[in-house]
């Protein structure tokens, strides 16, 4: 089944903005000349979707923005709050992928904050796409929705792509399958092509090290190399890799098990020897 995302362009600048465009986002307050700028969006695109953002966690908008010279991190739980006790079904946060990953997540958990009761848009200047375990790995849950430049169309202009429910109630998320508890450890080969990336998902405190083994010796002339990443339930993911696989395997032992809940493995290599792999 394709999926039909949604595109949103935001700016400081009035005159960047595309006609056209399905959404747009602008600020009720503002720093510069041509801010605030969400009255005359909505003015000027009366068609389209629309996003208002704040600067100021004292104010009241759709979006929270949350970087150096906006609101802090630790102010985003209380507004999330307080718009719901306003009306707001799923108030947004907007943050650099590290900022979400290190800051905003955990104190949405500590707030007791539920993953549906808020829209997640990161800051990711790393392509089209939105942040996810499975796509750019900077995140350890997949957000609603990521500013993936600052230049659309070679102008001062962010360009978000956003999935399809971002304006409405969130669609039904396909749940992964409950696994049997001897899968709390898992195993198995590395079985995606080159350039792609699989990710795995076990029960915090469950896996102590990751073995990568393969047994290439005359199935190609060198080495695997694989690109080993591991996600932290309260921490940023960790680049451990490339990693070189002599004959013998390697070991990557966690430093922290009690916060390690996932890895994903990308082969960087070309060759046709099994690369597998298992968790203890």
């Amino acid at each position: 089944m394709s999926v039909t995302y949604l595109t949103m362009f935001d700016s400081a600048v009035d005159a960047a903005f595309p006609r056209g465009a399905q959404a747009y986002a602008a600020y009720v307050d503002g720093v510069v000349a041509s801010q605030p700028n969400w009255s005359w969006i909505t003015a000027e695109f009366p068609n389209a979707l629309h996003l208002s953002i704040t600067l100021d966690p004292d104010l009241d908008a759709d979006a929270l923005d949350i970087e150096n010279g906006a609101a802090s991190p630790e102010s985003a739980a209380a507004w999330a709050q307080r718009q719901h006790a306003r009306g707001a079904a799923r108030p947004c946060l907007y943050a650099s992928a590290d900022t979400m990953q290190a800051l905003i997540l955990p104190a949405l958990r500590a707030a007791g904050l539920e993953r549906a009761a808020v829209r997640l848009w990161s800051a990711h200047y790393a392509g089209r796409h939105i942040c996810s375990p499975s796509t750019c790995g900077a995140v350890s849950i997949a957000v609603d929705g990521t500013q993936w430049t600052n230049q659309a169309w070679g102008r001062t202009l962010d360009e978000s792509m956003l999935l399809p429910d971002f304006f409405g109630a969130p669609a039904p998320r396909p749940q992964p399958s409950p696994k049997p508890a001897e899968d709390e450890m898992p195993s198995g080969t590395i079985s995606v092509p080159a350039g792609m990336r699989e990710s795995h998902a076990w029960a915090p405190g469950s896996v102590a090290r990751i073995v990568l083994f393969s047994d290439w010796d005359g199935a190609q002339p060198d080495p695997p190399v694989v690109a080993l990443r591991v996600a932290h339930a309260d921490s940023a993911v960790f680049d451990a890799g490339p990693l070189t696989l002599p004959s013998l395997g390697i070991t990557y032992r966690v430093d922290n098990p009690g916060d390690c809940d996932g890895c994903s493995f990308e082969r960087i290599d070309n060759g046709p020897a099994t690369v597998a792999w298992r968790t203890a």
